[in-house]
């Protein structure tokens, strides 16, 4: 699979959701939109991926993860291991139409029923 580009706005630093997470849920928020996302903030995620990645046991992500989710409105759901950022596009705006189409393909990675998705995540 080809890299993608991935961005981190600035003004994540002044959101005051983000502002109210601990350092260490910083650092989760900041490894889920660049390590394992897409293009439209709609995609398969592995917390144990994630745990491995950040050096951390994964009851401590768990944790962590579940109040960064609350904090931030993104919605987690553990059977099909997918999450959604419902701010995505507030921050990843397409320069232009044919960078909209790009991320848009991204809509393929996703399974045709949600409910039954286990994405390759092995946890």
């Amino acid at each position: 699979m080809a890299a993608r580009f991935r961005k981190i706005d600035p003004r994540i630093w002044k959101d005051e959701k983000f502002r109210r997470l601990a350092i260490e849920e910083k650092a989760i928020a900041l490894y889920v939109i660049t390590a394992q996302s897409n293009r439209i903030g709609f995609f398969c995620f592995s917390p144990a991926l994630a745990a491995e990645d950040l050096g951390v046991p994964i009851e401590t992500f768990r944790e962590r993860f579940g109040n960064v989710c609350q904090t931030l409105f993104w919605q987690w759901d553990e059977g099909s291991k997918t999450l959604y950022s419902p701010t995505w596009w507030k921050y990843n705006r397409p320069e232009n139409f044919n960078v909209l189409k790009g991320c848009l393909d991204d809509v393929h990675e996703l399974p045709q029923s949600i409910s039954g998705c286990r994405c390759g995540a092995n946890d």
